[in-house]
């Protein structure tokens, strides 16, 4: 089934960026600001990313935790939907780190990130990170949006 929800959201992913380049669309402004966070790791950083989204979930209700770690910047951020707990939880969960484009000089990359293959990787690992909570967190601010009665609390980690 997973692989199911990830196909899934992909395909959501793709016809978001398509929707971005003709036209205003939520998904893709969120994803917008999510990129222009840099993340990559080392080292991170998700804190900034966790202060952003604590800005666009609390307005609706969500209960928000921004856990710290002991390395500066670097955060977790927690956001749950309360639902009526007639049903277990659900989790839907990405992480925020992402590859870091270096020279490839650097010794990091086996070939050069202008390259049609390492290309390809990056928007691979772009895609299995912040493209996806996208999707996600624009479901579930959605769900919020228009007070969908749940029965069971939504958490949505970073």
């Amino acid at each position: 089934m997973f692989g199911i929800v990830r196909i899934f959201a992909l395909a959501i992913a793709g016809a978001v960026w398509l929707l971005a380049a003709e036209s205003a669309h939520p998904t893709a402004d969120l994803l917008s600001e999510i990129l222009k966070i840099n993340t990559s790791n080392p080292p991170g950083h998700e804190a900034e990313l966790a202060a952003l989204l604590a800005s666009k979930f609390k307005p609706l209700g969500f209960e928000i935790d921004i856990i710290n770690t002991p390395e500066t910047g670097k955060a977790h951020f927690i956001a749950r939907l309360k639902g009526d707990g007639t049903q277990k939880p659900i989790l839907i969960a990405a992480h925020a780190d992402v590859v870091g484009v270096e020279d490839a000089r650097s010794g990091r990359w086996i070939r050069s990130p202008a390259s049609l293959k390492t290309a390809m990787y990056m928007a691979a690992a772009l895609s299995t990170s912040k493209v996806d909570w996208a999707v996600f967190a624009q479901a579930v601010l959605m769900i919020a949006r228009n007070k969908v009665p749940l029965h069971r609390d939504i958490y949505l980690p970073l």
